[in-house]
């Protein structure tokens, strides 16, 4: 989900047409990629699994309000790139949060954990 925000750097900085449809469609497919992953992760993490889609589809909405009135302010006062490190910004803030969310099955955790499980699983008496 982090990498939606650089692509949408990309897109609002793309000095190419080129650079700027690939960065287009990067965004789109990181995001459709992202977002059932999403779910899951709000859904795992919550206290009651069925009513966080429901909540994630809401904050989606949100974004989809304030996003526009951002957008068009900054368009209006012709920043264009200040956009694209805006919406970069947010966008990255949103994937590190889902990230953190979802520390405990990081890679490096979960093969550090599963190796002191199965280090603890050894009876140490065997071994002296």
């Amino acid at each position: 989900m982090a990498l939606t925000g650089a692509s949408a750097f990309f897109v609002a900085t793309a000095f190419t047409s080129t650079l700027f449809v690939a960065a287009l469609v990067c965004w789109g497919f990181f995001y459709w990629m992202a977002i059932p992953g999403v779910y899951s992760v709000l859904a795992g993490a919550s206290t009651y699994p069925a009513e966080r889609a429901g909540d994630a589809q809401a904050m989606m909405a949100l974004g989809r309000v304030f996003g526009p009135i951002m957008g068009g302010t900054m368009l209006a006062a012709g920043s264009e790139v200040a956009l694209g490190f805006a919406s970069a910004a947010v966008m990255s803030f949103g994937g590190l949060l889902l990230l953190y969310v979802d520390r405990q099955r990081f890679v490096v955790v979960r093969q550090y954990g599963a190796w002191a499980q199965a280090r603890a699983s050894v009876d140490s008496a065997q071994h002296t």
